[in-house]
């Protein structure tokens, strides 16, 4: 595994609520959310960031993917900011809450340094939603203690959120394991299994699948778009109802192994 550039990331929670925008998934991207949520007696506050792989980013300010430079200006006090910095010759450049990373057709870990500054009642940190595409696995934990020896570690999309009430941890470490091989997976499936249309629109078709038992289509977002089964021979599915957009499809056989390729519906 290799390890990119840490990026250093500063939530400062005051009063109102500043939330990303949703982003539009692009071919071969994968794209999840972070949440920090400091409840008080006085009150809650909370913010997002989007964090992204994508197989055109750069380590620097990704204009092409959305990314945009927020000017260097003193912070107001009644704004919930969370923004990434980028540190580059002693100079500071300030991005919007979105950070793209190299998405690469290899197995690796990205590690990027969180900070929030929270005085008092409790820290949750939270990850909406379902586990994209092109992830193993992530984890937040502090950044005190090595991993997996930390005292705060929070695994992402394990049905539970991480929480603290010690404001002494106020930096933490982000880490992703990203399987960028699922980029590479048009050569994945059997040369006996048969895909069609490519692209498709309202129907696809699966031939001379043989063992194969079952098919998932999972969209940009890692989210489950269609799940069925699949028999000998030849099989239709109506997908008429989902939207345009790339897919990853997963077939599965007798022991269990995933074929995968990515398939884009019109």
């Amino acid at each position: 595994m290799k390890q990119n550039t840490s990026r250093f990331i500063n939530a400062m929670l005051f009063g109102t609520t500043f939330i990303v925008a949703a982003t539009i998934a692009m071919a071969q991207r994968t794209e999840f959310r972070l949440g920090a949520i400091n409840k008080t007696p006085v009150g809650t506050n909370e913010a997002y960031m989007t964090f992204g792989a994508d197989v055109a980013a750069t380590i620097g300010l990704d204009t092409a993917l959305g990314e945009r430079e927020i000017p260097s200006i003193p912070l107001p006090g009644d704004i919930f900011y969370m923004w990434t910095v980028v540190k580059s010759n002693n100079d500071e450049v300030w991005f919007n809450p979105k950070d793209f990373r190299p998405l690469r057709n290899e197995r690796y870990i990205d590690s990027i340094d969180l900070r929030v500054q929270w005085t008092g009642g409790s820290l949750q940190i939270v990850s909406p939603g379902m586990k994209p595409a092109y992830i193993d696995s992530a984890y937040v934990v502090d950044a005190v203690m090595d991993f997996p020896n930390n005292v705060f570690k929070y695994k992402l999309w394990s049905g539970t959120d991480g929480n603290t009430t010690n404001p002494a941890i106020t930096k933490f470490r982000l880490l992703v394991w990203y399987n960028g091989t699922g980029v590479s997976v048009a050569d994945d499936l059997p040369a006996s299994v048969v895909l069609g249309p490519v692209p498709f629109t309202d129907m696809l078709r699966i031939q001379g699948h043989g063992a194969m038992q079952h098919l998932r289509l999972i969209d940009m977002h890692g989210r489950e778009a269609l799940s069925v089964p699949v028999n000998d021979g030849a099989t239709a599915v109506a997908t008429g109802h989902l939207a345009a957009g790339p897919y990853i499809v997963e077939l599965t056989d007798a022991v269990g192994t995933r074929y995968r390729r990515m398939i884009v519906r019109q």
